[in-house]
């Protein structure tokens, strides 16, 4: 077989392998949303479990999956800076009070924010969402038609992905219906602006897996968003 031929075979492939990845991502969705929602660490146990057997069957390398050893410090260096700009950004929103007073504020103690931040968040979200978006569905796509395609496809599926939690509770939704309504007007806006909001996100942490090697960087930056974002309505005064 010439290299030309192995390459459309692989791409073909790796097109077949992408299908049964968007199965098992609506799969989890539907799981966390709304069958299995109080079960998030086996819904989130499942798809790692699902992406890492979809990476071993189609003979995805640890390389193509931005987890060789040798990328692991030049991953973390990539997510320092965007980590730390997302850090002073909301200490901004809270000394500017126009800002702060837009931020719906939470309930909880500082122990169960810290379990959160420090060990659900990055276990049950973050972890198995780089895995199937910046790595197996990046390095597949990446197959079919290259660096381009995988960022925009794997960021349109990132996008898709929040579609379900933008219907539902939780003080980022909160914010947007005070500020859009919860009409259906309001929720259709909240929804198309969060696919919007997390496809943009989803390229921005794409070009971190891509420029870095690694999918520690995106990894890392996923994780100071999130986690500072918990942090920050807890600190927002009721």
């Amino acid at each position: 077989m010439t290299g030309k031929s192995a390459r459309v075979v692989d791409a073909a492939a790796a097109r077949g392998w992408m299908l049964v990845v968007v199965g098992c991502l609506v799969a989890a969705n539907l799981l966390e949303h709304r069958i299995l929602p109080g079960a998030p660490a086996v819904v989130a146990a499942a798809l790692v479990l699902a992406m890492v057997a979809v990476a071993w069957a189609s003979g995805l390398t640890l390389a193509e999956l931005g987890l060789a050893r040798a990328t692991w410090a030049r991953g973390l260096r990539w997510a320092a800076l965007p980590a730390a700009v997302v850090v002073l950004a909301c200490a901004l929103v809270l000394v500017v009070p126009a800002l702060e007073h837009r931020v719906a504020p939470a309930a909880g103690s500082w122990g169960s924010v810290a379990v959160r931040v420090l060990v659900t968040l990055p276990l049950l979200t973050v972890i198995p969402e780089e895995l199937a978006f910046r790595g197996v569905s990046w390095a597949l796509l990446r197959r079919v038609g290259g660096p381009r395609v995988a960022t925009l496809g794997s960021s349109l599926l990132f996008g898709l992905w929040h579609v379900l939690p933008a219907l539902g509770g939780g003080p980022a939704n909160e914010t947007a219906a005070g500020a859009l309504g919860d009409g259906a007007a309001g929720v259709a806006v909240r929804v198309a602006g969060t696919v919007l909001v997390t496809f943009l996100a989803g390229l921005l942490l794409c070009a971190l897996r891509a420029g870095s090697g690694s999918l520690l960087a995106p990894i890392g930056v996923h994780w100071a968003v999130n986690g500072a974002g918990i942090v920050l309505v807890h600190l927002v005064p009721a």
